[in-house]
């Protein structure tokens, strides 16, 4: 599948998949739904700062 061509700690490119129709994760729609990527990678910034402004993140490590 395409996690073995991920690296870690690396810059991947964005993928999507219809998990409805490809449980699997097989099938990349990326390329076909350029937009949708756009789309989903704008909400996830906004969500992102949200989250830091809200003192969501950072997350802290457990203390022990």
């Amino acid at each position: 599948g395409y996690r073995e061509g991920l690296k870690e700690g690396a810059a991947n490119p964005p993928m999507l998949f219809r998990v409805s129709d490809d449980a699997g994760e097989t099938i990349d729609l990326s390329r076909r739904f350029p937009e949708k990527v756009t789309a989903l990678r704008e909400r996830a910034e906004v969500l992102l700062l949200e989250m830091k402004r809200d003192g969501i993140l950072p997350l802290s490590k457990p203390v022990k």
